[in-house]
């Protein structure tokens, strides 16, 4: 299944709406390089644009040149905390987060900012 968000471009030369399918972006950002890969696999098979970075730092750079539609973060980001990771964003702009991490897979819980 394709995930996409439609919005509408400039007009065109007819003056009539164009609307263009644009794939939904997502930004994970996960030193686990086993589990990177396979997140971004299986968004990918879904049909999402996925960009990787590995630490909290590189994490917002990628989301300021970006601007992804959801946010992946592992909760144990290294450089930075996922809280200040977090709190940094917010002052960028507002995506939807998800904080992961393997403990709270093992206890089937959620987190999303």
């Amino acid at each position: 299944m394709l995930q996409t968000i439609s919005k509408i471009s400039s007009k065109n030369h007819v003056n009539k709406a164009v609307i263009e399918t644009v794939p939904i972006h997502v930004l994970l950002v996960e030193d686990d390089k086993q589990l990177a890969q396979l997140i971004t696999q299986e968004l990918g098979c879904e049909g999402y644009q996925v960009s990787l970075t590995e630490d909290g730092i590189s994490g917002l750079l990628a989301a300021r040149q970006t601007n992804p539609h959801f946010i992946i973060v592992d909760w144990t980001l290294s450089r930075i905390s996922c809280t200040e990771f977090c709190r940094r964003l917010r002052s960028i702009y507002n995506p939807e987060v998800l904080k992961e991490s393997l403990r709270q897979k093992k206890r089937g819980q959620k987190r999303v900012f």
